[in-house]
This record gives structure tokens, sequence and C-alpha cells, in this order.
């Protein structure tokens, strides 16, 4: 038997927010929410609105509209797989209305676009954007292809006409934010479940840790002697010790990571430092004659050649306007001689003198070459004596120089990502915790973020997995309360983040400081370190100490690095923590799936592993998706009264 099918009408704009937060949502929910893309401002061919704000417009089959930006797409979705408690009916149009999001999962959906280049277009534009994570989960990579059991990008099927609809009955259907706050805090919770997951599958050795970490510093290194050298103005042979010695202990490292491949990389580098120090040594040898040089001629000199300059350019400048006037008289007289005069006639012998005068203006301009030439070339070479002074301090090395810390900086940079390309390689395949007893109460959650409160609040019903029981009872509750925190004070504004690191250090330290774990020794130690981050975030003090505490630095780091991956993960790994299930479940949480880069999710979503992306799907869907009814009163226009 054939399934029911429904079509949402959409901007292809807001299809990379549908594959961002795996998610369609009803309008108004966008901005409120603060996740997901806004660009769904629909109507038909006359104009006519064919959305609500609170509720998702759902068609029994697709018709021509013109969004107002983008291309009209649709999202198809089976009836089975919506929740029948949120679906209201209109039976003569045979339209719907779903008032909550629609949540995707691998199978209950597919896209339809009005044409082929439309669809590659789209690829083309998402596959490289760092938000849309889950096209590979989906197999969007093969909608290139004819296989469609797995390709879920459709073009719409070829037809004369596409069906048109004139009317749509808006039930303008009051409700309250509830899913709104819903979709928030199952957002982050996905979060935390997806940065858990990502950190525990990115776990690394302490040595591929410190390897990381040897490239970052090899770059500070060479760029710090470099900057030395040019402050400086001087050079020394053991300027580059500490770089070889870095270099050294980063090739042992990569040598113990992986055994079985050859010098990568690390011979480039030596080959251009060995040059660099060659160059540096000519360029240093150039510049000391220079200044010698300089140091021994008298100022004077410098005055002489150039008043030999200014003369000889006087000269020159006589000489070229005494022969442009020889050049105007000779074409002058050119124009102005008779035509084919008679014989013995007066103009016959004005012709003859303008002749003869011609000649001579020839004869006196060959003559003014010599001198003029001679002039120029002098002129010529007493600017090169000029240009000695002037010049001070450049080389004909200094562009060799630039490209050889040039390109010592991009083998560096070339080691880096490969290093990190293979250890996230290596682990695809690897086994992966169980988090069928990490739970949250997601009701709880909600209310919260519908009616926000500075109480503290418990939401973790279940915390248990392999990695988490092997903490110690400080670490664990310590991890449930930074989890709570960032929970109940995710990211909502950019604008404020950084006023918010200090709220958050505040709020932590406040009810940790309520909780037993400040009464041990730990306790108090954190408690000094979380003051004297205040102190540091509010300058009453210049220095800040990171603190022992794997639990605590990760907070630390997620709260002043929330925005970039990258920079969130250099400063956990040049601080070493080691727990980066725990660092990247607190910077996922408070960032929220939908938020989350393809870097950081790769590890899952590209593992090539199909058990782990429906054991995640299903984790999530049975214990915050399925059957969460949430009492709510909804009274339409046309009278239909509806328990949602």
């Amino acid at each position: 038997m054939t399934k029911k099918r429904y079509f949402i009408p959409l901007s292809s704009l807001n299809l990379n927010g549908v594959f961002a937060s795996e998610s369609v949502s009803p309008h108004s929910f966008y901005e409120k929410r603060m996740f997901g893309m806004p660009y769904n401002t629909l109507t038909d061919d006359s104009g006519t609105l064919i959305q609500t704000e609170n509720s998702v417009v759902v068609f029994s089959d697709y018709f021509d509209f013109s969004p107002s930006s983008g291309c009209a797409i649709f999202i198809g979705i089976y009836e089975d797989d919506l929740d029948p408690t949120f679906l209201v009916k209109d039976k003569e149009t045979n339209i719907a209305y779903y008032f909550k999001s629609i949540y995707l999962r691998k199978g209950n959906f597919f896209v339809l676009f009005p044409n082929d280049d439309e669809k590659y277009l789209f690829i083309a534009m998402a596959t490289p954007s760092t938000e849309v994570k889950t096209l590979n989960k989906y197999n969007v990579k093969y909608a290139f292809g004819n296989n469609k059991e797995t390709d879920i990008l459709y073009s719409l099927p070829k037809q004369p006409n596409l069906k048109k609809r004139t009317n749509f009955p808006i039930l303008n259907l009051i409700l309250d934010n509830n899913g709104v706050f819903f979709d928030k805090a199952f957002n982050h919770i996905k979060g935390f479940i997806y940065g858990f997951l990502c950190g525990s599958l990115g776990q690394k050795t302490d040595d591929e840790i410190e390897l990381e970490r040897t490239f970052q510093e090899l770059h500070n290194l060479i760029t710090g002697i470099k900057g030395k050298i040019e402050i400086t103005q001087s050079f020394n042979l053991n300027d580059y010790d500490e770089f070889k010695n870095e270099l050294g202990k980063s090739n042992s490292l990569f040598k113990l990571v992986f055994p079985n491949q050859q010098n990568f990389g690390y011979d480039n580098i030596t080959v251009r430092l060995e040059e660099l120090i060659k160059l540096q040594e000519k360029r240093f040898a150039e510049l000391s004659r220079q200044k010698r040089h300089v140091e021994g001629l008298d100022k004077e000199e410098v005055k002489s050649i150039q008043k030999q300059i200014d003369e000889l350019e006087r000269r020159l400048y006589s000489i070229r306007g005494k022969e442009y006037e020889l050049r105007e008289r000779k074409k002058y007289l050119e124009e102005n001689r008779p035509k084919r005069p008679k014989a013995n006639s007066p103009e016959k012998a004005e012709r003859e003198r303008i002749d003869t005068e011609i000649e001579e203006i020839k004869s006196e301009i060959s003559d003014l070459k010599p001198e003029k030439s001679d002039l120029e070339q002098q002129i010529s070479y007493l600017r090169m004596d000029l240009q000695k002074f002037v010049t001070l301090g450049r080389t004909d090395f200094d562009n060799s120089v630039e490209e050889q810390y040039f390109r010592i900086a991009g083998y560096i940079t070339d080691l880096s990502f490969w290093v990190s390309q293979n250890l996230s390689e290596n682990k695809k395949g690897a086994s992966y915790p169980q988090i069928d007893n990490v739970k949250f109460d997601i009701v709880k959650l909600t209310n919260h973020w519908q009616n926000p409160s500075n109480n503290y609040l418990d939401f973790i019903a279940l915390f248990s997995s392999s990695s988490i029981d092997d903490l110690n009872d400080f670490d664990l509750s310590l991890y449930k309360l930074c989890t709570n925190i960032l929970l109940s004070h995710s990211k909502t504004d950019e604008n404020n983040l950084n006023a918010k690191a200090t709220d958050l250090a505040i709020y932590l330290l406040d009810n940790f400081t309520k909780s037993e774990l400040s009464k041990t020794e730990n306790g108090l130690n954190v408690i000094r370190n979380l003051n004297n981050l205040i102190d540091y975030r509010s300058s009453r003090t210049s220095d800040y100490n990171f603190p022992d505490n794997q639990i605590l630095i990760s907070f630390i780091c997620t709260i002043f690095k929330p925005n970039s991956i990258d920079e969130f993960t250099n400063l956990i790994h040049s601080n070493k923590v080691s727990c980066l299930d725990i660092a990247y479940s607190f910077w996922a949480t408070f960032n929220g799936f939908a938020n989350l880069p393809k870097n950081l999710t790769d590890i899952v979503l590209e593992n090539g592993n199909e058990e782990l992306l429906i054991y995640i799907d299903n984790y999530l869907f049975d214990n915050y998706l399925k059957n969460k009814n949430h009492t709510q009163h909804c009274i339409g226009k046309s009278g239909c009264e509806v328990l949602i």
C-alpha cells in the first residue's frame, strides 16, 4: 500500500538550514529560537500567501508558486512520520497544518527541485558550507547518479503544466511558544550528544595531542624568529636552535604516531631552513658592507653628486629646448616652401634658400646628439651613485629570504593538515560509547527556556556511559553541573558573548560554592581558580593560569572560544586537554546541533558507520521526539477546536 505523502513548499535558500538542523519549522519559530534560516516567505503565482506563521502548511500535491527569493522547491514527507496530535486537516482543500517542527531522518523525506540544474546548483553551493553537514548522511552525494533508491533529491516529473492552487484557507490558530522552546531544548541536547560522540571518536593519545601541539609551536617559533631579526636587524646562527629542537621533537612524535609513514614533509622543512640560514648570512654580510660604505663617505659627497646632477640636467634641458626649436623651424620651412617653382623665378630662389637652411638645421641637430647623449649618461651614473645612499637596508637576497619563510610556514601547515586528517581517518570504524543511559529531561528544559530563571536546575535524568563512568565522584558532579549551566545559558546572541563568558564563570562559581563539592580540597582549588578568572576578566588582575582539572578547563575553553571550533580546538590542545568527549560536549551543548560545523561532526557523519548513524537517530527520536505531546489549546477561524 502506498504511503500518504505531503508536500511542503520551500524556498531553495532555506534548504541549507534544513540540512544543518535536520528539520523544517513553522515560519515564526526561526527568529524566536535563533537557529535555522527563515527565508521562507512564500506566495503562489497570484501573490497569495501560502503559509501561516505558527504552522507548517502541507499540501497533497506540488504546484506552481514563487518564493520572494530563491527558487521554488518541495520537501516531500510521509504522513506516518507526522505526529497526528499536531496535525490539522482541511477536508475541503486537502491541505493540512502541522503545529510543530518536522524532524527529518533517513528514509522519511525527499526533496523535489523544478529541474536538474537547480538541484546541482544547490549541491555545488551547499557542499563547501561548514554548517551544511548532513548531505552525505542522506546520500546526497549520489544525487548525480541514477540510483533513485538512495537519492533523496529528485527533479519534478516532466509534464506540460504543473497544477495550480487558487484557494489557500489560512487558519490563524493561536498557540503558545512551547513548540519553539522545545526545538531549542532539543537542539542543545542533540548538540551535547554529537559533541560527546565526536569527542569520543576523536579521542587522542598523549603523543597524538603533543604532535598536533608541535605544529602550532613551530608556527609561533618561525614567526617569532622572523620578527626578532627584522626588529633587531641582527642575525645569529643560534636564533634557529629552538626551532630546530622543536622540529626534531615533532619528527620523533610523528614517527611514533605514524610508524609506517616515511619522513613526511620534515625533510622539506629542513632543506628550506638550511637555505634560509645561508641566505640570511649573505643578506647580513651585504648589509654590513653597505653600512661600512656609507659610514666611510662624507655627507658633502652626496651634496656634490646632487649638484652635478642639477647642473647637467639644466644643460640637457637647454639642448633639448634648442633641438625642439630647430625641429619646429625645419617643419615650418618644409610646410611653407614653394611647390614646383618655375626656373629663374623668385619662388625658385626662395625654395633653394629654404632647402639650404633646412640642411643647416639638420646638421645642427646632429651636432647636438652626442652632447645630449653624454649628458644623459653622466646623469644616469650620478643617480646610481646617489641611489647607494637611498637603498641602505635593501639587498638582492630579501625576496629569497621571504620566500623561504613562506615555504617553511606552508610545509608546517601541510603537515598539520595531513596529521589531522589521518588521525580522524584512523578513527573511522572505531567503537563508540553507548549513550542509552545519557538522558535529559527535555520537558523541564523546554519549560526553562519558555520561562527563563536564574535558579539552578538539573536537567539530567541519567548520566552513564563508559567514559563517564571512569570519572571520579568529584569530576562527575562537576561535569553534570557545567552541563546544566550550559544547557540553561546556551548561546543566544553573538553580540554579548564576551560579557556572557564572565557571567557564566560567575554563575558556575555561585552554584559550585553552594554545592557539597566546594568543601573538598579539589573544590577549594576550583573556587580559587574561578575567582582568579573573574578578577582577570574584570581587569582586576593581569595574570590568569588555566586550571589542572580537565572538566573545569574544558568549560573555560568553551566560554572563551564559543564561535570557532578551530580556535577552541587550538586552546584545548595548548592546555593539554585529554578528555575530548567532555570538552566537545560542552562546546556543542553551548552552540546547539544546528550551529555545529562539519569539521567537528565529520568524524561521526562521515564515519561510514551506518550503524552509528541509526543508533544516534534512534536514541534521539525514541527519547525526545516520539509521543512527546504538549498540551496546547488552539482555536481556528474555521471554528475547529483542536487539542494539541
